[in-house]
Order: structure tokens, then C-alpha cells, then sequence
């Protein structure tokens, strides 16, 4: 036939299959293989109007679950995708995105190895290519294996190009990566991943910026900071209840826009310097305290204590980047251990116990205990005397690290005590909320009866603020002690 006439004659089976019935029709003709011919041949206009006809089709029978042959499918698709046709490779692509909604399809597809033609078309610089393979990847991530296949070395590429894209000023690549970034981010592995590589800096600067707003990034931050309270804290300043500081935890404070986000590791190695220290909670006990403690009968130190106050929900150890290596065996780096914070976790224990069903007390003790800890009580007119830079300097040196074992720190601010006094009430379960503000600032917010109480750690070590409107009041640069008092 003359290819004008086979061209319009399939494009009048894509317009056609558009309405169900006749979709069904279609596909009881065994029209696919007819059409997969169509679609190879070099003719452009035959060929876009053969792979415009297949999407629809291939849609009809995937939402009725009918065989379309996915081998074959590919076998026809790839080469276009691979091709120079830019119309040709987005029709491809599109098809693609239909042809992967069922698991079984999703599978073939995964065992075809096409993860590199895949890559080449994300990085295609046309941006309706690029989106279509972004939205093609975003599928695929419901399955397991190819998640595993997007997280190693070969595909990091992948992941780099993702936190480059975040950035696009093209609004469909903005939105398709931030799909995609939200289907990462239900696999701790990936997430680990994209932040590791500068996504968290990419999505905030996208969240905030007022030149190409995308409303979607800020939901892709929320989701990809899900799974490691590290990155959560640092990037959006508030850890809720139901996200128990331990394990593994460290705070290094704000993370500047434009940078990677940094491992426990990193940080640990890196040269001395004169920034404030990073904060590390390790409530891994040693080796032979868990021994004995089997031995004894006692609970695991692995195991959560049965909490003595509120049920708080269990969660994982807060790991973050590079808290796995705290399992680390042989010469393995592995985190600073931490015998002082375990101490005052037993501390705590025997406060709660003596306080049972008194949450208001335990945590005016706890935070009692916490200042007497760093420092004791400092009036609000003498904060700008009471220095902490020598003995944290001096720690630094001792440990020959940035990185200090909050158990070790003897004179602390507002953002020293507040992890300590949160590591603490999650030790003992009662439910507290942790909010980083301005100027090295950090508040303790217990939850009880239903309402929200400030705990003073800091001036008047135990005493109970009630908050009337939120935690949103301790992000503004003032002190909220300034507004009390």
C-alpha cells in the first residue's frame, strides 16, 4: 500500500480503539502483529502512526488483561527508542509506558536489559522524551529487583541525572522527576542513594524557589527523607514522636544548599575545624555488655524496653548515612561508641520507674538531669557569656574528630541539650517532639493529654510551657523564652 494511505488507515484504528468496544474488537482481529510490522518500517509517518495505534491498544488490553506479546513488543520498540527520531523515540516511549502496567509485564521487561537504552533516553535534550522515560522508570520502580538494579554503581548514573533534572526550568521534567523521587523514596536503599548525591539540597532549592515553583518537589522532599531521620532533621528541623532517636544517630546541623549530603564516616574523618561539632547519639551497647546481659536473662539491649509510660509506636534504629557501619566487624570503621549516654539512659530508666504514669515529672527530672549535665541553669541575660567553645574544642582534640558522642559533652546549648533530654524521653517512651529554630536553638515538645508542652532545659531546667499554637512558633528567629518571659 502507498505509505500515506497506511499511515492514515492506522491512525484511524489508534482514533478508533480510543473508545473501549471497539479496542476489544480490535484485539480479537489479532491486529497487534499486524501493526508490530508497521511500526518497524522505516517509513516515519507509518511507523509514529503504527506506535500511536499499539499505546492505545496496548492500553485497552492491559487494563483487561489480555496477552499482548511483550517480547515482541520490545523487540519492535527498543530500536526506535535507540534511534535519532525524535518523534519515533517518544512514540516509542509512550507505548513503553503503557506495555509495563501489569507486574508480569514489568518483569519481562526488567529481564530484557534495557536499563541502558532506558538511561539514554532520560538524558535525552528533548524534555517530552526525557519526562516519558522519567515517567517509564517511575513504573518500573514498583518493581523490587529493579529498584536493586537502579541502586548499584553501574545505575548511579541514573540517580545522579535525577538530581540534575530536579532543577530543570522545564515544568514536565520537574514534575516527572519528582514522580519518580517519590517512587524511590518507598526503598531506603535509594533514598540513601539520591541523598547521598545531592538530592535533598536539589528538591529544597525546587520546594522554594518562586522562578519555577513545582508544588510536587516539596512532596518528594517530605517522602524522601521518610525512612532516615538524619537527612529529616537536618533539612526540615523537626523530629515527631513516633521517630525514636536511637541506634545510630548523628546532627550536623543545617545542610547548606548545593551540597551532598555527608556520611557519618565523612564527617568523622574529615580535618578538625572550627564549626560548631556534630552531634552523635550511639545507643549500641558493647560487645560484652550484650553478652552479659543475654546471659543474665535481662532483655537484649537490641530489644525496645516495654516503656513505662505512653506506648510510643516502635521504630528502627536511626541509622542515616553511614550509622550501618555501627555493625561493622574487623577493621571496619564503625561509629564512636558511647558507655556515657548509656549510663544516663539507665539514669533515666530509674526516673521513669520511680515516676510511673507521670509524664509531666519524668520529663521536668530528665530535663533536670540534662542541664545538670551541661552546665546547669543559664539566665536568659547571661547566654552570651556562657561559652562552650573551649571545652568543645577540647573535646574535638581528645577524640581527634568533629564528631562527638553527645554522652561525652559537659557544657552544652539549647541544640546540645535538646537532643540529649529527646534521646532520653524516647528511652523512657514518652512522646516529645523535636524542633530545630534559628541560631543554634532546638526545643523539646512533650505530648501529654493531648496537649503540647515546651520543656525548659536550658533557664529553668523542668519547667512546662504549654503551646498553644503549633510548633511553628519555636522555627521564628526569636527565643521563645524571650516571648514567656
Amino acid at each position: 500500500l502507498d505509505p500515506r494511505v497506511s499511515a492514515t488507515a492506522t491512525l484511524a484504528v489508534a482514533n478508533l480503539a480510543m473508545h473501549k468496544s471497539s479496542a476489544d474488537l480490535f484485539l480479537s482481529m489479532q491486529v497487534l502483529p499486524k501493526l508490530l510490522k508497521l511500526a518497524s518500517q522505516d517509513n516515519e509517518e507509518v511507523a509514529g502512526a503504527a506506535l500511536q495505534a499499539l499505546t492505545v491498544l496496548v492500553a485497552a488490553a492491559t487494563e483487561s488483561r489480555q496477552p499482548v506479546g511483550e517480547a515482541d513488543m520490545l523487540k519492535c520498540l527498543v530500536p526506535h527508542m535507540n534511534g535519532h527520531k525524535l518523534a519515533l523515540k517518544l512514540a516509542a516511549t509512550t507505548c513503553l509506558t503503557m506495555l509495563i502496567g501489569s507486574e508480569a509485564s514489568r518483569e519481562i521487561v526488567r529481564n530484557s536489559n534495557i536499563f541502558s537504552t532506558l538511561v539514554a533516553c532520560a538524558r535525552s535534550e528533548d524534555a517530552n522524551v526525557a519526562a516519558q522515560t522519567l515517567q517509564v522508570l517511575t513504573i518500573m520502580c514498583r518493581d523490587h529487583d529493579f529498584r536493586q538494579q537502579m541502586a548499584t554503581a553501574e545505575s548511579g548514573a541514573v540517580l545522579d541525572l535525577v538530581c540534575r533534572l530536579i532543577a530543570s526550568p522545564e515544568p514536565s521534567l520537574r514534575k516527572a522527576t519528582a514522580q519518580l523521587v517519590l517512587a524511590c523514596g518507598d526503598d531506603r536503599t535509594l533514598s540513601h542513594a539520591l541523598c547521598e548525591r545531592g538530592a535533598l539540597s536539589a528538591l529544597k532549592i525546587s520546594a522554594d524557589s518562586t522562578t519555577h515553583p513545582c508544588a510536587m518537589t516539596a512532596t518528594a522532599l517530605n517522602k524522601l527523607v521518610h525512612h532516615d531521620m538524619v537527612a529529616k532533621y537536618s533539612m526540615l528541623g523537626e523530629l515527631s514522636p513516633h521517630q525514636l532517636v536511637k541506634g545510630v544517630f548523628y546532627d550536623f546541623g543545617r545542610l547548606r544548599i548545593g551540597e551532598p549530603f555527608p556520611s557519618l564516616k565523612e564527617l568523622t574523618l574529615a580535618p578538625i575545624n572550627a564549626h560548631r561539632p556534630v552531634l552523635l547519639v550511639n545507643t549500641t551497647a558493647r560487645p560484652a555488655q550484650r553478652q552479659r546481659s543475654t546471659l543474665s536473662g535481662e532483655i537484649k539491649t537490641s530489644q525496645k524496653k516495654k516503656p513505662v509510660l505512653s506506648v510510643v509506636e516502635e521504630a528502627p534504629a536511626a541509622q542515616g548515612h553511614g550509622g550501618s557501619a555501627a555493625g561493622a566487624t574487623g577493621d571496619e570503621w564503625r561509629p564512636e561508641l558511647d558507655d556515657d549516654l548509656l549510663h544516663l539512659c539507665e539514669t533515666a530508666q530509674a526516673i521513669a520507674e520511680e515516676h510511673a504514669n507521670e509524664p509531666m515529672a519524668v520529663s521536668a527530672e530528665l530535663a533536670k538531669l540534662v542541664s545538670g549535665r551541661m552546665g546547669g541553669p543559664v539566665p536568659l541575660g547571661d547566654l552570651a557569656t556562657f561559652s562552650v567553645e573551649l571545652a568543645t574544642n577540647e573535646l574535638k582534640q581528645r577524640l581527634k574528630s568533629n564528631v562527638i558522642p553527645i554522652g561525652m559533652v559537659r557544657l552544652g546549648l539549647y541544640y546540645h541539650r535538646a537532643l540529649l533530654l529527646r534521646v532520653l524521653l524516647d528511652h523512657v517512651g514518652v512522646p516529645s517532639t523535636l524542633v530545630r529554630g534559628d541560631y543554634g536553638r532546638a526545643y523539646n515538645v512533650v505530648h501529654v493529654d493531648g496537649k503540647q508542652h515546651v520543656v525548659d532545659v536550658m533557664h529553668a531546667p523542668g519547667q512546662h510551657h504549654l503551646l498553644r499554637n503549633g510548633v511553628g512558633i519555636l522555627r521564628k528567629p526569636h527565643n521563645f523564652f524571650d516571648c514567656i518571659c
